[in-house]
């Protein structure tokens, strides 16, 4: 946090595993599973210096996903949503306010919040007819995320070393069709808007090189009990999960 004037962007890919029941009920009781690469850009720009001391200062945020959804089966985007090309694209905003601009042995403490969406996207597609060839069900939602984070960190010779905690707060407005009374064309809708609370530990390291820096971060979400009638016995979202990732960083 340097104060007006000062900017970064920063681009990074993260590999977001999805598994998933197969809507197609002709292959029996499977799993879609794969790997999504998802590029992320982040910027920020510096708006004000804040106290000596390092209270207050002040970051605006921004940041850019794209999710490549052609790269799982049956994933597509939705008609009506922001994307690019084939890929939806998801924007956030936020903040960042400094509390302590540390000295050694004191850390530098900050705390952040974002606000990131992702668009619409569907899971599956029913057929015309229940009699035509199709998939069971076909599942659309969006999905909103509110981010908190806590950050104390040393700015040493040549990197940088942080830790945090954080919580983040997940909303969707979904629908499921599907045929409620095979070999009718009878179609059900069922809307559902899911809210998931979860908390974070975090480590991050960041090694510079003139204007670059190589960043990683590892850390652990834990998981919540959403209290749903059966679970999918390949993910069981009361658990919890650790997220790592790579980025490369270039500051003005």
């Amino acid at each position: 946090m340097s104060g007006l004037g000062h900017f970064f962007v920063s681009a990074r890919v993260n590999a977001v595993k999805i598994t998933a029941p197969n809507p197609d009920t002709s292959a029996g009781p499977t799993s879609i599973k794969g790997f999504v690469p998802a590029p992320v850009i982040e910027g920020g720009v510096g708006l004000y210096r804040g106290l000596p001391s390092g209270l207050l200062a002040l970051d605006g945020l921004l940041s850019a996903s794209l999710v490549p959804t052609h790269a799982v089966d049956k994933l597509g985007v939705d008609s009506g949503a922001t994307k690019l090309g084939s890929m939806a694209l998801g924007l956030g905003y936020g903040v960042r306010v400094g509390i302590v601009r540390g000295l050694f042995p004191i850390p530098s403490l900050s705390m952040s919040v974002m606000r990131r969406s992702l668009p619409r996207v569907t899971y599956g597609q029913l057929a015309a007819s229940s009699l035509s060839a199709g998939d069971a069900f076909e599942l659309t939602a969006d999905v909103k995320a509110t981010n908190w984070r806590f950050m104390a960190g040393y700015h040493l010779i040549g990197v940088d070393v942080a830790a945090g905690i954080g919580f983040d707060r997940y909303t969707s407005h979904g629908r499921l069709r599907y045929y409620n009374n095979p070999p009718l064309n009878t179609i059900a809708t069922v809307a559902f808007d899911p809210v998931t609370e979860r908390q974070v530990v975090f480590a991050d390291a960041a090694f510079h090189l003139m204007l670059l820096s190589l960043g990683a971060e590892l850390g652990y979400q834990t998981g919540e009990n959403q209290k749903l009638s059966a679970n999918y016995t390949d993910f069981d979202p009361s658990s919890g999960h650790v997220f790592g990732g790579l980025g490369l960083r270039l500051s003005f």
